[in-house]
């Protein structure tokens, strides 16, 4: 799964509207989230990663 920083809150909740309608639902496990950043050819790379635990 990507975030985009790149679009606006209301253009985020009109793509959720879309995929709504079109894609599946379903569940996933998430044990981590990961920053990653483009370099100059645009190939994402980690640069941190925090992982998830049960409290």
């Amino acid at each position: 799964m990507t975030v985009a920083e790149f679009i606006t809150l209301d253009e985020t909740h009109e793509l959720v509207a879309q995929l709504g309608e079109t894609v599946p639902g379903g569940t996933f496990l998430c044990d981590r989230v990961t920053y990653a950043v483009p370099d100059a050819s645009f190939h994402f790379e980690p640069v941190l990663e925090v992982p998830l635990g049960l409290i």
